[in-house]
């Protein structure tokens, strides 16, 4: 085989691949676009956030800019996957954030998950989240994380270190409000019954893991009452914790 032929034949097999390819992207047109994930969010939005359209071609869309595109318009979002399905398929997957706390700012509501993403700004404070008191966050705004006001990085951690353990023991029902005005004498509100001084952040999943526990204890005592509001003290670094009614 001479030199030249040696040459010509991949050049020639490159070029008819693309060729090939060429021909078949006038083919590979999305005509079917389907989410999928646990959502409350229409599907249609979702669509419309990715930027892609039936008839696009498969093969030009930017998988990378469309995922961003849905988290940046859809803050309740945490994450969002775009996927081709040749020969005329998308498929989009999304996960949402669940909504943990609200904190007040400038006269309205932050929504937050466990991550101390913003969710939601809203002017009305929603039912069954817990109100985080003694925090304000920097120019927040939906889709961005929690910034600390200056001076105010460790409030911020221990106050989603407090959330994450109430989310993770599975009593984010039953807390009503979290104080962290004071990190040395953090509070939290349990039942509409009783307040909780975890006093600083040290142990404070081991300590909210055992609440359960020490309340029923508590019960148990010929002196309680059930229908008085109580402060439970968890603040004492030798680990006793006390009981009295408010």
């Amino acid at each position: 085989m001479s030199k030249s032929a040696t040459i010509y034949i991949p050049v020639a097999s490159l070029l008819i691949l693309l060729l090939v390819i060429l021909g078949m992207s006038a083919f590979l047109n999305v005509i079917v676009i389907e989410v999928i994930g646990d959502s409350s969010y229409p599907a249609a939005e979702i669509i419309a956030a990715s930027g892609i359209k039936p008839g696009d071609n498969l093969l030009r869309i930017n998988i990378q800019n469309a995922e961003q595109s849905i988290l940046r318009e859809i803050p309740i979002f945490n994450d969002a996957v775009v996927s081709r399905v040749f020969p005329d398929t998308i498929i989009i997957e999304v996960r949402e954030s669940k909504p943990l706390a609200a904190i007040r700012y400038q006269g309205d509501v932050l929504i937050i998950d466990s991550d101390g993403r913003v969710l939601e700004r809203t002017a009305e404070q929603p039912r069954g989240l817990i109100e985080v008191r003694g925090f304000t966050p920097l120019e927040p705004a939906p889709g961005r994380m929690l910034r600390p006001e200056v001076g105010g990085g460790m409030r911020l951690q221990f106050m989603m270190d407090v959330l994450r353990a109430v989310e993770e023991e599975g009593i984010t029902g039953d807390v009503s409000f979290l104080d962290v005005t004071s990190i040395a004498n953090i509070t939290f509100g349990y039942t509409n019954r009783f307040t909780v001084l975890l006093g600083g952040p040290e142990n404070a999943r081991h300590k909210i893991s055992q609440l359960p526990v020490f309340i029923s204890d508590a019960e148990q005592h010929p002196g309680f009452d059930p229908g008085a509001t109580h402060l439970i003290d968890m603040s004492d670094p030798s680990g006793r914790w006390s009981l009295r009614t408010n």
